[in-house]
């Protein structure tokens, strides 16, 4: 193989590699940013844990559902899906 056909390969792979950590940092901030918002603005009375709020931030920014025995924790995060785990 020729070194200008190695040198492109090298090239999209390098490419590839820097958007999927793009990628990445993005939704670690997304979820950061979610995070920050969740212990800001929620009423003290609802008693969110950082750990909780970790949680929910994580599941609000990758859309998934969160499984708990502790939907009462969450219930009040109204753009959270949950799942009562039995």
């Amino acid at each position: 193989m020729e070194i200008r056909g190695l040198l492109t390969i090298a090239s999209q792979v390098t490419k590839n590699i820097v958007q999927r950590i793009r990628q990445e940092v993005n939704v670690v901030l997304r979820c950061r940013l979610w995070c920050l918002a969740l212990v800001l603005f929620t009423p003290k009375s609802h008693n969110l844990q950082i750990d909780d709020a970790l949680i929910a931030a994580t599941s609000i920014t990758m859309d998934i559902e969160l499984i708990t025995y502790n939907v009462s924790d969450f219930r009040f995060i109204h753009k959270i899906k949950l799942y009562q785990f039995s």
